[in-house]
């Protein structure tokens, strides 16, 4: 599933936000087909409305293993974010009936949580394999939780360039 590339300009309602942000590669494999409507944070995370290059983590899990991995997968526009365990829990419950308790327990110990919906999807057609990124921006480590790619702008414009979403 690809979105023609204008739905990621700058211009316009557009957030001005980049990040690289992680995902278990189970979570990027629901994303890039279409059945994860929110990205879910524990604690503090970015506060607005963001474009967000996905990257599928290494895998940690069964539930990862034969997914795609270490790789840049797909770039998403996140609306404006929901504040609060309780926001969250209420998001994941529309979005998974049934799934209070499990929300619950995996938010347990935090204070905030932020819930950006997911707009707009655009599935690469060629990954960007992780390994790459520090072979072109030494120095470059994948971040645990996410990058706010504004305060780099050749990594910015190079994941622009290899997405296709620089035109």
């Amino acid at each position: 599933m690809s979105y023609q590339p204008t739905l990621f300009d700058d211009e316009g309602e557009w957030p001005p936000v980049h990040i690289l942000v992680s995902l278990m590669p189970q979570y990027a494999h629901l994303l890039v087909h279409g059945k994860k409507r929110y990205e879910y944070r524990r604690g503090k995370f970015i506060d607005k409305p963001a474009t967000a290059y996905v990257y599928a983590t290494r895998p940690k899990s069964r539930e990862d293993v034969g997914l795609p991995s270490a790789q840049v997968v797909a770039v998403v526009k996140l609306g404006a974010p929901r504040i609060g365990i309780d926001e969250a829990v209420r998001a994941k419950e529309e979005e998974q009936t049934g799934s209070e308790q499990m929300m619950r327990e995996w938010l347990r110990g935090f204070t905030t949580a932020s819930t950006h919906p997911i707009e707009a999807v655009h599935v690469l057609d060629e990954p960007i394999e992780l390994d790459e990124l520090p072979r072109q921006f030494p120095g470059f480590h994948p971040p645990q939780r996410y990058l706010i790619l504004n305060r780099n702008r050749p990594l910015l414009e190079f994941l622009k360039y290899r997405s296709g979403l620089d035109s």
